[in-house]
């Protein structure tokens, strides 16, 4: 088991193709029947995990691949004078930026987290008491430790939750229906219960350590979609499909009243609302909530899925090949070149094995090499 470069080029790429193929099957609605939201969060999940086990195992399988690694291998290997007798590798300068910009992304996200911290305390919220006393209402049977606050501000456009350990929800400050507060409280507070504030968070470094790879936002992009239907869903459940509708209703003049807040760019903390075919596809995936049997069945098959991409992605690496220079072998005394096509070992009436080049010289070889010349392509012959 460790960790070499082919192993992390093996892991972007492994990465990258499961990315590309989850985001591309998430909007089929027949594989997100046969898997479930869950599932496909899941699957989601493991793409970020192999993101961060770029290991090479003892059994895993070398495959290579000259025609692409070698002219890669050739210029990551090349290098640079710097000054007097001191080279410098290109892999060595681009390690050099990746750290340098994943530390950078690190100080950013502090200083963003500080900056929107400072934002919510200055947004001149109050206490929402008729909220707060809704919320306390809708965790009843529920274990009620640590309940997030609930505040309203006129310096906001869209509900938000906000915290890991201080959990705290905010509403814009205007007028509500009784049924849309509700609503929109329990939609924010299944978010914490879904624990998506603290997944956002370690996308949110993966983020920053991958901060050059444009799938890996992607990821981001496509799992906080995912959050938001999960989060419906499981309202969904919980209220009953009868009353679905309304949910969906409050839902809609969330949108229109935070597409309003927009326009008039006025808010101190900036929330996108969410485009209109993403709000779409939201109402045709509530309208159906899945069985428990259903639920179960595409969880099994998430996790068939994720066992096979993983020992799949793990059983091979990709490497580059380079023969040894022919001069520099028969320059050596008593070296010679073997080629598997005219070559090959036997085992002897002594017991011993025996090499037979090409050229008709007979050489002992120990039974510790007999592995390692058959994985090389070497035969064994009776002599």
């Amino acid at each position: 088991m460790s960790i070499t470069l082919n192993s992390i080029v093996m892991t972007i790429f492994c990465s990258t193709i499961f990315i590309v193929l989850l985001s591309l099957f998430r909007t089929q609605p027949r594989f997100l029947d046969i898997c479930s939201i869950s599932g496909i969060i899941i699957l989601f999940l493991v793409c970020m995990a192999r993101l961060v086990i770029p290991l090479e195992f003892s059994w895993t399988k070398v495959v290579q691949v000259r025609a692409v690694y070698n002219p890669i291998m050739l210029f990551l290997m090349s290098e640079i004078p710097l000054f007097e007798n001191h080279t410098i590798e290109v892999s060595e300068i681009l390690l050099v930026v990746w750290i340098l910009g994943a530390l950078s992304g690190v100080v950013r996200m502090l200083l963003n987290y500080r900056k929107v911290s400072s934002c919510v305390s200055d947004l001149c919220c109050i206490r929402a008491e008729k909220a707060d006393e809704l919320l306390y209402q809708i965790s009843s049977g529920q274990k009620r430790k640590n309940l997030p606050y609930v505040f309203k501000s006129d310096q906001i456009s869209a509900p938000i939750g906000y915290g890991l350990r201080k959990k705290a929800i905010i509403i814009p400050d205007r007028e509500y229906d009784e049924r849309d507060l509700k609503y929109i409280i329990l939609h924010e507070y299944t978010h914490f219960r879904n624990k998506d504030i603290w997944v956002k968070l370690l996308i949110n470094l993966l983020c920053v350590v991958y901060w050059w790879n444009p799938f890996v936002y992607l990821l981001r992009r496509k799992l906080n979609d995912c959050f938001e239907i999960r989060c419906d869903k499981r309202v969904v459940k919980e209220i009953g499909p009868d009353n679905s509708a309304d949910y969906l209703t409050a839902l809609l003049n969330t949108f229109r009243e935070s597409v309003k807040c927009e326009g008039k760019n006025n808010a101190m903390l900036k929330i996108s609302p969410q485009n209109t075919n993403k709000l779409k596809e939201r109402f045709s995936l509530v309208a159906s909530v899945n069985k428990k049997k259903q639920k179960i069945k595409g969880n099994l098959i998430a996790v068939v899925i994720i066992v096979g991409l993983i020992v799949l992605s793990y059983s091979f690496i990709f490497q580059a090949g380079f023969d040894v220079p022919f001069e520099e072998v028969e320059s050596e005394p008593g070296a010679y070149s073997i080629d598997t096509g005219d070559s090959y070992f036997f085992k002897n009436t002594d017991g011993k094995y025996y090499m037979k080049t090409s050229g008709g010289t007979v050489v002992e070889i120990e039974d510790r090499y007999v592995e390692i010349l058959k994985e090389t392509g070497f035969s064994e012959r009776s002599e």
